[in-house]
């Protein structure tokens, strides 16, 4: 078990809850600029553990101009 067993856990927490926070923002942004968002891309976006893969796609949400010009996938 590594020494710094903790301070790795809490900063995968950490992750783990920034991620949560992004889906949940993303949905919102989505769902004020285009109205419902489709099951699949829901759960694409609340099931995505990476967060510079969430960090990638939020950016892309904020440019799209429709839900079609998101990518298919994180």
């Amino acid at each position: 078990m590594s020494d710094n067993w903790g301070e790795d856990h809490d900063k995968e927490e950490i992750e783990r809850s920034m991620t949560r926070g992004m889906a949940e923002t993303i949905l919102n942004v989505l769902s004020d600029r285009f109205g419902s968002v489709p099951a699949d891309l829901r759960e694409q976006i609340t099931s995505c553990k990476n967060l510079a893969a969430m960090k990638n796609f939020s950016r892309q949400a904020g440019a799209a101009k429709s839900l079609d010009d998101l990518p298919k996938s994180l």
